[in-house]
């Protein structure tokens, strides 16, 4: 079993693959606005980020998972 490297590329390499095992249509979530290193992180990663529209202090953030 390989490590995967640290960062971005490694949370890839561990989080993304499952995704599309575990059946999930898409994956979203919810990050403070002002945690600019979290969302350009999920940017990064093809998340879609946009203001939640219930919460003005929140971001959501989704990202579509295409069929295997």
């Amino acid at each position: 079993m390989s490590i995967p490297p640290p960062g971005l590329d490694g949370a890839r390499s561990i989080a993304l693959p499952g995704r599309r095992w575990l059946g999930l249509k898409q994956i979203e979530g919810q990050v403070l606005r002002e945690n600019r290193t979290m969302l350009a992180m999920c940017q990064s990663l093809g998340f879609g980020v946009r203001p939640d529209p219930d919460d003005a202090t929140l971001m959501a953030v989704t990202l579509p998972v295409s069929p295997p």
